[in-house]
Protein backbone atom coordinates (compact mmCIF):
# COMPACT_ATOMS: atom_id res chain seq x y z
CA UNK A 1 0.00 0.00 0.00
CA UNK A 2 1.31 3.44 -0.87
CA UNK A 3 0.35 6.84 0.56
CA UNK A 4 1.56 10.05 -1.09
CA UNK A 5 1.76 13.40 0.68
CA UNK A 6 2.76 16.65 -1.02
CA UNK A 7 4.22 19.71 0.66
CA UNK A 8 5.80 22.93 -0.54
CA UNK A 9 9.16 24.17 0.68
CA UNK A 10 10.42 27.72 0.92
CA UNK A 11 8.01 30.64 0.76
CA UNK A 12 6.27 29.64 -2.43
CA UNK A 13 2.55 29.71 -2.99
CA UNK A 14 1.24 26.12 -3.15
CA UNK A 15 -1.63 27.18 -5.41
CA UNK A 16 0.32 29.16 -7.98
CA UNK A 17 3.83 27.80 -7.56
CA UNK A 18 5.14 31.39 -7.46
CA UNK A 19 7.82 32.55 -5.06
CA UNK A 20 6.85 35.26 -2.62
CA UNK A 21 10.45 36.26 -1.83
CA UNK A 22 12.15 39.10 -3.63
CA UNK A 23 15.16 36.89 -4.46
CA UNK A 24 15.54 34.42 -7.26
CA UNK A 25 15.06 31.31 -5.10
CA UNK A 26 12.64 29.00 -6.88
CA UNK A 27 9.97 27.09 -4.92
CA UNK A 28 10.52 23.41 -4.27
CA UNK A 29 7.65 21.00 -3.95
CA UNK A 30 8.33 17.90 -1.88
CA UNK A 31 6.43 14.63 -2.29
CA UNK A 32 6.83 11.97 0.40
CA UNK A 33 5.79 8.50 -0.75
CA UNK A 34 5.08 6.09 2.09
CA UNK A 35 5.54 2.50 0.99
CA UNK A 36 3.89 0.00 3.35
CA UNK A 37 5.88 -3.24 3.37
CA UNK A 38 4.77 -6.50 4.97
CA UNK A 39 6.98 -7.38 7.94
CA UNK A 40 7.50 -11.13 7.69
CA UNK A 41 9.31 -11.26 11.03
CA UNK A 42 12.50 -12.45 9.34
CA UNK A 43 14.54 -9.30 9.73
CA UNK A 44 17.51 -11.25 11.08
CA UNK A 45 20.21 -13.01 9.12
CA UNK A 46 19.13 -14.12 5.66
CA UNK A 47 22.15 -16.36 4.98
CA UNK A 48 21.22 -19.79 3.61
CA UNK A 49 17.56 -18.73 3.58
CA UNK A 50 16.83 -21.17 0.73
CA UNK A 51 18.57 -24.09 2.35
CA UNK A 52 16.15 -26.95 2.98
CA UNK A 53 18.26 -29.02 5.39
CA UNK A 54 20.90 -27.92 7.88
CA UNK A 55 23.48 -30.32 9.30
CA UNK A 56 23.33 -30.18 13.08
CA UNK A 57 26.32 -31.34 15.16
CA UNK A 58 26.20 -32.21 18.80
CA UNK A 59 28.29 -30.28 21.26
CA UNK A 60 30.50 -33.36 21.76
CA UNK A 61 31.29 -33.94 18.07
CA UNK A 62 34.54 -32.84 16.48
CA UNK A 63 34.85 -30.58 13.48
CA UNK A 64 34.81 -32.64 10.28
CA UNK A 65 37.03 -30.28 8.31
CA UNK A 66 39.75 -27.70 8.79
CA UNK A 67 38.70 -24.08 8.33
CA UNK A 68 41.40 -21.59 7.46
CA UNK A 69 41.18 -18.26 9.28
CA UNK A 70 42.73 -15.26 7.60
CA UNK A 71 43.10 -11.69 8.76
CA UNK A 72 41.36 -9.04 6.72
CA UNK A 73 43.42 -5.85 6.51
CA UNK A 74 41.47 -2.63 6.22
CA UNK A 75 43.11 0.54 4.96
CA UNK A 76 42.00 3.11 7.50
CA UNK A 77 43.67 5.92 5.56
CA UNK A 78 41.59 5.33 2.47
CA UNK A 79 39.34 8.35 1.93
CA UNK A 80 35.66 7.62 2.16
CA UNK A 81 33.36 8.71 -0.58
CA UNK A 82 30.90 11.37 0.43
CA UNK A 83 27.59 11.00 -1.40
CA UNK A 84 26.78 14.07 -3.37
CA UNK A 85 23.42 15.62 -2.87
CA UNK A 86 21.63 15.82 -6.14
CA UNK A 87 19.23 18.63 -5.78
CA UNK A 88 16.48 18.95 -8.35
CA UNK A 89 16.35 21.77 -10.85
CA UNK A 90 14.53 24.85 -9.67
CA UNK A 91 10.81 24.38 -9.39
CA UNK A 92 10.80 20.61 -9.93
CA UNK A 93 9.22 17.96 -7.73
CA UNK A 94 11.31 16.22 -5.08
CA UNK A 95 10.27 12.63 -4.34
CA UNK A 96 11.28 10.99 -1.07
CA UNK A 97 10.44 7.36 -0.30
CA UNK A 98 9.81 6.21 3.24
CA UNK A 99 9.15 2.53 3.92
CA UNK A 100 6.98 1.58 6.88
CA UNK A 101 6.78 -2.09 7.87
CA UNK A 102 3.44 -3.36 9.10
CA UNK A 103 2.32 -6.72 10.40
CA UNK A 104 0.04 -9.01 8.43
CA UNK A 105 -2.92 -8.08 10.63
CA UNK A 106 -2.33 -4.36 10.22
CA UNK A 107 -1.95 -4.72 6.47
CA UNK A 108 -5.15 -6.71 6.22
CA UNK A 109 -7.09 -4.06 8.14
CA UNK A 110 -5.92 -1.41 5.68
CA UNK A 111 -5.78 1.03 8.59
CA UNK A 112 -7.88 3.66 6.84
CA UNK A 113 -11.01 3.42 9.01
CA UNK A 114 -10.95 5.16 12.40
CA UNK A 115 -10.85 2.92 15.48
CA UNK A 116 -13.26 2.95 18.39
CA UNK A 117 -11.90 4.31 21.68
CA UNK A 118 -13.13 1.70 24.13
CA UNK A 119 -13.49 2.41 27.83
CA UNK A 120 -15.34 -0.71 29.02
CA UNK A 121 -14.19 -3.19 26.39
CA UNK A 122 -10.57 -4.24 26.03
CA UNK A 123 -9.06 -3.62 22.57
CA UNK A 124 -7.55 -6.62 20.79
CA UNK A 125 -4.56 -6.73 18.46
CA UNK A 126 -5.21 -6.82 14.71
CA UNK A 127 -2.84 -9.79 14.47
CA UNK A 128 -5.73 -11.81 15.98
CA UNK A 129 -8.07 -10.90 13.11
CA UNK A 130 -8.49 -14.49 11.89
CA UNK A 131 -11.52 -15.07 9.67
CA UNK A 132 -12.93 -11.70 10.71
CA UNK A 133 -10.92 -10.52 7.72
CA UNK A 134 -14.07 -11.29 5.71
CA UNK A 135 -16.08 -8.65 7.58
CA UNK A 136 -13.16 -6.22 7.65
CA UNK A 137 -12.71 -6.33 3.87
CA UNK A 138 -16.46 -6.06 3.34
CA UNK A 139 -16.78 -3.00 5.57
CA UNK A 140 -13.96 -1.29 3.69
CA UNK A 141 -15.82 -1.86 0.43
CA UNK A 142 -19.01 -0.49 2.01
CA UNK A 143 -17.15 2.63 3.12
CA UNK A 144 -15.92 3.19 -0.42
CA UNK A 145 -19.47 3.03 -1.76
CA UNK A 146 -20.87 5.37 0.93
CA UNK A 147 -18.44 8.29 1.20
CA UNK A 148 -20.93 10.38 3.21
CA UNK A 149 -21.34 7.68 5.85
CA UNK A 150 -18.97 7.45 8.81
CA UNK A 151 -17.56 3.99 9.52
CA UNK A 152 -15.42 2.98 12.51
CA UNK A 153 -14.10 -0.46 13.34
CA UNK A 154 -12.12 -2.17 16.11
CA UNK A 155 -11.40 -5.58 17.58
CA UNK A 156 -12.07 -6.28 21.25
CA UNK A 157 -11.50 -9.14 23.65
CA UNK A 158 -14.38 -11.26 24.91
CA UNK A 159 -15.22 -12.06 28.51
CA UNK A 160 -13.13 -14.93 29.82
CA UNK A 161 -14.12 -17.97 31.83
CA UNK A 162 -16.18 -19.97 29.33
CA UNK A 163 -15.27 -22.50 26.65
CA UNK A 164 -16.48 -20.15 23.91
CA UNK A 165 -14.06 -17.50 25.15
CA UNK A 166 -11.19 -19.48 23.59
CA UNK A 167 -10.44 -20.55 20.03
CA UNK A 168 -7.59 -23.00 19.46
CA UNK A 169 -6.24 -22.20 22.94
CA UNK A 170 -6.20 -18.51 22.06
CA UNK A 171 -8.62 -15.82 23.29
CA UNK A 172 -11.45 -15.38 20.81
CA UNK A 173 -11.94 -11.79 19.62
CA UNK A 174 -14.95 -9.82 18.43
CA UNK A 175 -15.28 -7.11 15.81
CA UNK A 176 -17.37 -3.99 16.45
CA UNK A 177 -18.34 -1.79 13.49
CA UNK A 178 -20.28 1.47 13.86
CA UNK A 179 -22.12 3.01 10.91
CA UNK A 180 -23.35 6.60 11.12
CA UNK A 181 -25.27 7.38 7.94
CA UNK A 182 -26.88 10.77 7.34
CA UNK A 183 -30.40 11.27 8.74
CA UNK A 184 -30.71 7.81 10.35
CA UNK A 185 -29.77 6.46 13.81
CA UNK A 186 -26.52 4.63 14.41
CA UNK A 187 -26.10 1.01 13.26
CA UNK A 188 -23.65 -1.39 14.92
CA UNK A 189 -22.39 -4.69 13.50
CA UNK A 190 -21.14 -7.40 15.88
CA UNK A 191 -19.25 -10.51 14.87
CA UNK A 192 -16.75 -12.91 16.44
CA UNK A 193 -13.91 -15.05 15.16
CA UNK A 194 -15.41 -18.31 13.87
CA UNK A 195 -12.65 -20.83 14.59
CA UNK A 196 -14.27 -24.19 15.33
CA UNK A 197 -16.92 -24.16 12.56
CA UNK A 198 -19.35 -22.06 14.58
CA UNK A 199 -22.81 -21.37 13.14
CA UNK A 200 -23.47 -17.80 14.28
CA UNK A 201 -25.37 -14.98 12.63
CA UNK A 202 -23.97 -11.50 12.14
CA UNK A 203 -25.68 -9.29 14.74
CA UNK A 204 -27.07 -5.89 13.76
CA UNK A 205 -27.97 -3.35 16.45
CA UNK A 206 -30.25 -0.60 15.15
CA UNK A 207 -30.25 2.17 17.71
CA UNK A 208 -33.38 4.27 18.04
CA UNK A 209 -31.34 7.50 18.14
CA UNK A 210 -27.75 8.71 17.96
CA UNK A 211 -26.58 7.47 21.38
CA UNK A 212 -23.64 8.73 23.38
CA UNK A 213 -20.65 6.48 22.93
CA UNK A 214 -20.82 5.35 26.57
CA UNK A 215 -24.34 3.99 26.01
CA UNK A 216 -23.34 2.40 22.71
CA UNK A 217 -20.33 0.67 24.26
CA UNK A 218 -22.24 -0.58 27.30
CA UNK A 219 -24.93 -2.04 24.99
CA UNK A 220 -22.28 -3.78 22.89
CA UNK A 221 -20.66 -5.18 26.04
CA UNK A 222 -24.00 -6.56 27.26
CA UNK A 223 -24.54 -8.31 23.94
CA UNK A 224 -21.04 -9.82 23.83
CA UNK A 225 -21.20 -10.92 27.47
CA UNK A 226 -24.57 -12.53 26.78
CA UNK A 227 -23.04 -14.35 23.82
CA UNK A 228 -20.37 -15.85 26.07
CA UNK A 229 -22.86 -16.77 28.81
CA UNK A 230 -25.08 -18.48 26.20
CA UNK A 231 -22.14 -20.61 24.99
CA UNK A 232 -21.78 -18.95 21.60
CA UNK A 233 -25.40 -18.01 20.85
CA UNK A 234 -26.94 -14.55 20.81
CA UNK A 235 -28.91 -14.34 24.05
CA UNK A 236 -32.63 -13.54 23.78
CA UNK A 237 -32.80 -12.29 27.38
CA UNK A 238 -30.06 -9.74 26.67
CA UNK A 239 -31.94 -8.58 23.58
CA UNK A 240 -34.99 -7.90 25.78
CA UNK A 241 -32.81 -5.86 28.19
CA UNK A 242 -31.59 -3.53 25.41
CA UNK A 243 -34.93 -3.41 23.57
CA UNK A 244 -35.63 0.17 24.73
CA UNK A 245 -32.29 1.34 23.29
CA UNK A 246 -31.98 -0.64 20.08
CA UNK A 247 -33.48 -3.44 18.04
CA UNK A 248 -31.49 -6.62 17.38
CA UNK A 249 -31.47 -8.27 13.98
CA UNK A 250 -29.67 -11.47 12.99
CA UNK A 251 -28.20 -11.85 9.51
CA UNK A 252 -27.45 -15.56 8.99
CA UNK A 253 -25.07 -16.77 6.26
CA UNK A 254 -24.34 -13.21 5.10
CA UNK A 255 -20.58 -13.75 4.68
CA UNK A 256 -20.34 -17.41 3.69
CA UNK A 257 -18.30 -19.35 3.00
CA UNK A 258 -15.59 -17.36 4.74
CA UNK A 259 -12.84 -19.37 3.12
CA UNK A 260 -13.65 -17.37 -0.03
CA UNK A 261 -12.73 -14.06 1.64
CA UNK A 262 -9.51 -13.80 -0.34
CA UNK A 263 -11.06 -14.42 -3.76
CA UNK A 264 -10.95 -11.41 -6.14
CA UNK A 265 -14.20 -9.46 -6.02
CA UNK A 266 -15.71 -11.47 -3.15
CA UNK A 267 -15.64 -8.59 -0.64
CA UNK A 268 -17.38 -6.32 -3.19
CA UNK A 269 -20.18 -8.88 -3.61
CA UNK A 270 -20.58 -9.22 0.15
CA UNK A 271 -20.59 -5.43 0.53
CA UNK A 272 -23.50 -5.04 -1.92
CA UNK A 273 -25.38 -7.83 -0.17
CA UNK A 274 -24.85 -6.37 3.31
CA UNK A 275 -25.72 -2.83 2.21
CA UNK A 276 -29.01 -4.17 0.87
CA UNK A 277 -29.76 -6.03 4.11
CA UNK A 278 -29.01 -2.87 6.14
CA UNK A 279 -31.17 -0.81 3.76
CA UNK A 280 -28.30 1.54 3.07
CA UNK A 281 -28.05 1.03 -0.69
Amino acid sequence: MRVIRDSFGGNGNPDTGEDNDDGNTAPQKERIIFDYQLDDGLAGSKSDSRQQVVDMHSKLSEFDRVIAVKKLLIDVNKPTETPQETGPPNGQLVEKHQTIKVSAGEQASNADLPPLNFNLLTPANWDNLGDLEALSNTVHQMAKRLPDTQFAMSLCQLKTGRAFSMANRMPRVAMVVTIAAPHIPTIVLLDVERTGDIALSLMVLRFKCRPMFEILESTVKLMLDGLIDASGHWDHETEEIVADICSCERLPKILTPRVNAGLPGQSQVWALKLLSKLRLS
